[in-house]
This record gives C-alpha cells, structure tokens and sequence, in this order.
C-alpha cells in the first residue's frame, strides 16, 4: 500500500464511526476508500495506533460517533521546520 504524507510529511489516520454498516473504520487522510473496519471503536483505535507507529511520522485521529474530534495521538518527531 502507498502511504500518502500530510503536507508536514507525517501519515494521518482516522478512526470514524461506519454508518453504512456499523462499526468502526480506519481510513487514510484525502482517501476514499476505508483500510480496515472493526467491530469496536476499542479494535479500531489499537489498529490505528499500529498503523500511525509504523511510520517515521505518523499520527492518528480518532472521532467521536457524531464525526468531531475526540482525541488525537501523534508518533515520530516533527521536522524541524514545522508550525507548532
């Protein structure tokens, strides 16, 4: 699978509720299509932390089930010339 970095270089994953079938899905910031589904928000969140710590610099977004932000974990060092 070909990861594709946020404008800072760091991979972004989001854990959002699926409301088509129910559950929970991991999804690929700017991509359509879901990478995993799971039967709990629990499941999905340790898969996404996996996922985000795979890469140099990754960070997960975890949702609530109305779709706002609930947390979010970051992985990796910043770049040196990053915002914040």
């Amino acid at each position: 699978m070909q990861s594709l970095a946020h404008a800072n270089g760091r991979v972004v994953y989001h854990v959002v509720p699926d409301s088509k079938f129910g559950g929970w899905l991991i999804k690929q910031q700017k991509q359509t299509q879901p990478i995993s589904s799971h039967r709990t928000k629990a499941e999905a969140v340790a898969a996404g932390k996996a996922l985000a710590k795979s890469h140099a610099l990754g960070q997960l977004i975890i949702h609530l089930s109305n779709g706002r932000i609930e947390t979010e974990f970051t992985y990796g060092k910043d770049p040196a010339n990053s915002a914040g």
